[in-house]
């Protein structure tokens, strides 16, 4: 096997898990994956920054009444309606038999029959106002809200996040004299010197590992 080939080992597990760096020179400008940090810190943040109490506390178990729940009211209705439609339906005859089946109505009864008839029709509203039924929906309701929270409070987090991420990159470039940081989002369309340096590796480890207080 060539030589060159053992020598491009050594220098790939060299910058393995470090910052890299392609050049003659260290350059005063860097690249940073901002995706790459976002993934690798993400539980972090979320540890340092975790859901109130309130919002926590049996979250999984909620989840799940919350989809009994939902799975009870989709039961409910649908037993209410066919009772409903139980009131509209007579013997067929013969020709009707025969004949293919006719599109549903919104009320689940076949087009071009008669309309419902009006105890059909209280029949139906009555379903959506059973009380049982609403008092699922009531409890369900709570759950919604406590889902709305949740995601507020993620939404907080992401701003953090983000926050965290841009002010590491800055004191990052500040404490080894770059100039300059260039995402991963923006494309280089020219580069003199040929030099690249990817700092993405060490702005993981200083979010993930601060500097203690001054």
């Amino acid at each position: 096997m060539h030589p060159s080939f053992f020598l491009a080992a050594f220098l790939a597990l060299a910058v393995s898990g470090c910052d890299q760096f392609l050049g003659q020179s260290q350059p005063n400008w860097a690249l940073v994956n901002k995706p790459r940090i976002q993934s690798a810190i993400s539980d972090t943040i979320k540890q340092r920054n975790p859901y109130p109490a309130e919002l926590d506390n049996d979250y999984k178990s909620q989840l799940r009444e919350y989809e009994r729940t939902n799975q009870q009211i989709s039961e409910l209705k649908r037993g209410g309606m066919q009772r409903c439609m139980n009131l509209h339906t007579r013997e067929p005859n013969k020709s009707e038999r025969l004949a293919p089946p006719a599109p549903i109505s919104m009320y689940g009864i076949p087009m071009g029959t008669d309309r419902p008839t009006a105890e059909v029709k209280a029949c139906i509203e009555g379903v959506e106002k059973d009380q049982l039924i609403l008092d699922l929906k009531a409890k369900a309701a709570v759950f919604n809200e406590l889902q709305q929270r949740r995601r507020e409070h993620d939404v907080q987090v992401q701003k953090i996040m983000d926050k965290t991420i841009d002010l590491a990159i800055e004191s990052y470039a500040r404490a080894n004299g770059f100039n300059l940081i260039v995402t991963n989002e923006s494309s280089i369309a020219y580069n003199q010197s040929q030099q690249v340096l990817d700092i993405t590796s060490g702005i993981i480890k200083q979010i993930q590992n601060p500097p203690p207080a001054q």
